[in-house]
C-alpha cells in the first residue's frame, strides 16, 4: 500500500508500559482508534486495553489489520518482538535504537520518540514534550509528522545518530 493512499486511523500498540500508556492515551484523545494492545503478559495488555477501549492480546500473530503499528517495548526486545510480524507501517519509540532495527524488510518504518520521562501512574500531557520523528521515506515521514503535531506542539525531524545523542 502506498502511504499517500491512506490516512492513519487504526493503531495497534505493541507494549503496555509507560510509553505505550501515554502515547496510546494521547492518540485516543485525538480520535485515533487503538484496535489492540499486545503484551507478553495478557494481564498487562488487558489493563492498558481497558483504558484505551481496545482489545488485549498476548499472541503476536494477532497483530494485523491496522494502519500503524507502534512498538513500545524495551530497546533490546524490539527486534525479537517484530521479527515474526508481517506488517507494514511500523514504528518504534526508542531513543537509542536505530531505525535499521527493521532491517529494511518493512516498506514503511520509522520512529516516534517522545523526549520525555514517563510514569504510567502519573497523568501527563505530551503537548509540550518534543516528539522526534524519523522515517525511511518521505511519504511515511509526512504521516508521522502529522501524528506528531496532533499530540505535541514540538515535532522535530532527526536521524538515528542525533536521536541516540539526545537519549
Amino acid at each position: 500500500m502506498n502511504t499517500s493512499d491512506y490516512k492513519i486511523k487504526n493503531i495497534i500498540l505493541i507494549g503496555s508500559g509507560n510509553v505505550a500508556t501515554h502515547l496510546g492515551t494521547s492518540l485516543l484523545n485525538k480520535g485515533y482508534i487503538i484496535k489492540k494492545v499486545w503484551s507478553k503478559s495478557f494481564k498487562n495488555a488487558n489493563i492498558l486495553a481497558k483504558k484505551l477501549h481496545s482489545i488485549p492480546t498476548d499472541n503476536i500473530k494477532d497483530i494485523k489489520d491496522a494502519d500503524l503499528y507502534i512498538v513500545a517495548v524495551s530497546d533490546d526486545a524490539i527486534e525479537q518482538v517484530t521479527k515474526e510480524m508481517e506488517v507494514d507501517n511500523i514504528i518504534h519509540t526508542s531513543g537509542s535504537t536505530s531505525i535499521e532495527v527493521f532491517n529494511k524488510r518493512i516498506n514503511n518504518h520509522g520512529v516516534i520518540y517522545p523526549l520525555q520521562t514517563f510514569n504510567k501512574d502519573i497523568k501527563q500531557d505530551l503537548k509540550g514534550s518534543p516528539i522526534c520523528i524519523e522515517a525511511n521515506n518521505e511519504a511515511f515521514r509526512h504521516k508521522l509528522i502529522n501524528i506528531g503535531h496532533e499530540i505535541s506542539e514540538k515535532v522535530i525531524q532527526i536521524d538515528s545518530i542525533q536521536r541516540k545523542k539526545l537519549h
